[in-house]
């Protein structure tokens, strides 16, 4: 890829321990009290902002995390070095999306722009989901290509 020589800079704009919303709650099969980590944060190639991401990551699974992980650390690394289960196998769904005012913002882009909406879903070798990452990347600057063998 063109960009591979380029290192990718993270902001963390949220880091917070919550109880999710039950849906959320339901697709991590969490507890009722189970509470997860709730990340937001701003993926910049350069100087300019390419994806914002939001992450739900359980607390059973990433005990130890910290808003420093996230700047520092590719999510590869974190669920590595973190997570108390390895990914298995990963769901992505792609679905077309129109920048919120905060997300305009957050992208340095007008309200109402074209955007790509992907949530990637984590699962064990069970298949049991236990992470959820939302990505959503500016539809101007962003390209998708897929490889299948």
């Amino acid at each position: 890829s063109e960009f591979a020589n380029f290192e990718l800079k993270r902001r963390v704009i949220l880091f917070d321990l919550i109880k999710p919303e039950p849906h959320t709650s339901a697709l991590l099969s969490m507890g009722s009290n189970e509470q997860c980590y709730l990340v937001k944060l701003i993926i910049y190639l350069k100087m300019d902002p390419v994806t914002y991401q939001i992450l739900h990551l359980p607390k059973r699974i990433f005990s130890h995390l910290s808003i420093d992980v996230f700047e520092s650390e590719n999510i590869l690394s974190i669920f590595k070095k973190y997570g108390n289960s390895h990914p298995h196998t990963l769901k992505n769904v792609f679905k077309p999306h129109n920048l919120s005012s905060s997300e305009a913002q957050l992208l340095d882009t007008n309200p109402g722009s074209p955007a790509h909406y992907v949530r990637l879903l984590v699962q064990d070798v069970n298949q049991n989901t236990y992470a959820e990452i939302i990505n959503i990347y500016p539809g101007e600057t962003t390209k998708f290509e897929a490889f299948i063998k």
